[in-house]
């Protein structure tokens, strides 16, 4: 759409319309955490194998029944990785603005490209801490959360090697554990017919942090 002014944000933020040739653009330099009105903004992130994907900002959220509403705005992300799949060369995103009937009524696109060294190590060690996060949080409410607890408590040295340096000494632990349970394949469901034992997954989640040569 040309015409901004139905952007659903100018309904919830204090900062003042902007506009070029007299067509309202998207605020700039919005900070969500302090230039909405009276809503403390709800922040949904999803995270998929250590990357995050996806960000939403909601105008509010409801605790009792676990809902967000009034979606501002949200902003998809691609990373772009070298030949080894571990330092990120760049990440893609993508913003989306919604207009006050829920549509998306502009899209911005930007990339961020990760200097050699610091930035680049930065990025990598943070997807390390979200592999072993988001592995944890998708055991909760399962039959395999007490498993995977206690078999990282068990390697919490390796753990504590894993998330600095990117060592394999976790990946090796995990494939070598004696525990069978490890090895107990679940049966398949619609969401996911072709099921992996906990010790693939794992493996295949702390893999993907591991640094080329160690």
């Amino acid at each position: 759409m040309d015409d901004l002014a139905s952007l659903k944000i100018y309904d919830y933020t204090k900062v003042q319309p902007n506009s070029i040739d007299g067509f309202l653009i998207p605020p700039i330099g919005l900070n969500i955490k302090y230039d909405l009105k009276e809503n403390r903004p709800s922040i949904r992130e999803t995270i998929f194998l250590g990357e995050r994907i996806k960000t939403e900002v909601f105008a509010s959220y409801d605790v009792s029944t676990n809902t967000y509403s009034d979606l501002l705005f949200h902003t998809d992300y691609s990373f772009n990785r070298d030949a080894d799949n571990y330092l990120a060369d760049s990440r893609d995103s993508t913003l989306f603005w919604y207009d006050i009937n829920g549509d998306v009524a502009i899209t911005e696109t930007k990339t961020k490209f990760y200097q050699a060294g610091k930035q680049q190590l930065d990025e990598v060690k943070k997807r390390r801490e979200n592999l072993y996060d988001e592995l944890i949080e998708r055991a909760e409410n399962t039959s395999l959360y007490t498993l995977f607890v206690d078999l990282l408590s068990q390697y919490e040295s390796e753990v504590n090697l894993y998330l600095k340096a990117g060592t394999s000494d976790l990946v090796f632990a995990i494939q070598n554990d004696p525990n069978t349970d490890l090895d107990v394949i679940p049966a398949p469901t619609p969401e996911i017919p072709n099921p992996r034992s906990p010790r693939q997954v794992m493996t295949i989640y702390f893999s993907l942090g591991v640094a080329p040569g160690q």
